[in-house]
């Protein structure tokens, strides 16, 4: 089985994995954090929350992922640290 990393960069172009300023653009993209005031980072984090129901034919393995992509990135503010 393919670690998510592993799913994540195979699909790349072979040209940006070979290029080490190209990945780390789209790295920066893809897992860069928003740069929000409080408010809209707490709307974003309740809408994916109430969202977070496992997904019509969703495998139960990518609802996880995604909670866990919730949590590392919501996870301090879910517990009340807003």
């Amino acid at each position: 089985m393919a670690s998510r990393a592993d799913t994540w960069f195979q699909p790349l172009d072979p040209d940006i994995r070979s290029d080490w300023t190209g990945l780390r653009e789209v790295c920066l993209r893809r897992f860069a954090l928003p740069v929000d005031d409080r408010a809209t980072q707490t709307t974003r984090m309740e809408e994916l929350f109430n969202n977070m129901d496992q997904g019509l034919g969703e495998k139960i393995s990518e609802y996880l992922e995604r909670a866990d992509d919730f949590d590392a990135q919501y996870g301090i503010e879910k517990n009340g640290s807003i």
